[in-house]
């Protein structure tokens, strides 16, 4: 099974998100985010690809002074952060494995209903890297400059590969252009925490459609991908 996604970021947009990146970058004074049921507690388990055995306790978020709010809000734990009104959408959706979790953060000294959009996250484990396929492109442009390749065995050969195409031209970045995944389920959302793709968030033209339906904001387009798993 092979079907397209897109690679969201965050939007990085004075007009839209304001000057402050992440627009949540420190803590109301007295939040311990080292607390057991807190924020860095959370952002651990989801590494390890846990959901907590507690409720976490995720208020305490302070919106950046030149930060403006957006529906998907980063922050300096990663893990996705969404408005009151995202929430009412995305909840109506099938996104796969995943929990909302509530969470106030304080801008401008008011309190805002937010939630941590919850998912398990896929690391090097869940990947089948000799099927990926991969293609050299411009950093900027995503234009390519290389025929489409497979055949990576491990990640140090992916690294090796994605060092030396910099070396040899600096604008120039190795793309995987096929996720191939081990899971059979295709879900309409997914977190992805590995070398090929570090830190960003593959959603299903599905989601999209939803987040560009509802005027969500915060969150970009980085590119098409496609995403395949074992028949």
């Amino acid at each position: 099974m092979k079907k397209k996604y897109f690679i969201m970021d965050f939007m990085i947009d004075e007009k839209v998100s304001g000057n402050d990146f992440p627009q949540c970058y420190d803590f109301m004074k007295g939040v311990n985010p080292d607390a057991p049921d807190s924020f860095y507690t959370t952002y651990w388990t989801w590494r390890d690809k846990k959901f907590p055995a507690f409720t976490p306790k995720l208020d305490g978020l302070k919106l950046g002074r030149k930060a403006k709010l957006t529906d998907f809000i980063s922050n300096i734990n990663v893990i996705p952060l969404i408005s009151n009104p995202a929430y009412k959408i995305l909840s109506k959706l099938d996104l796969g494995i995943h929990k909302f979790y509530p969470a106030k953060i304080s801008a401008r000294k008011e309190e805002i209903q937010c939630y941590f959009l919850y998912a398990i996250a896929m690391g090097d484990e869940d990947i089948n890297l000799e099927k990926c396929k991969f293609r050299i492109c411009e950093r900027k442009s995503f234009r390519s400059k290389s025929n489409i390749f497979s055949g990576i065995k491990t990640m140090t050969e992916y690294g090796e590969i994605y060092d030396n195409t910099i070396a040899y031209d600096k604008e120039s970045r190795l793309y995987v252009e096929e996720l191939a995944l081990k899971k059979k389920s295709l879900p309409d959302y997914f977190a992805i925490e590995t070398p090929v793709l570090f830190n960003y968030y593959v959603i299903s033209e599905h989601l999209l459609q939803a987040i560009t339906e509802n005027d969500l904001t915060g969150l970009k387009v980085e590119r098409e991908i496609y995403v395949s798993s074992p028949d």
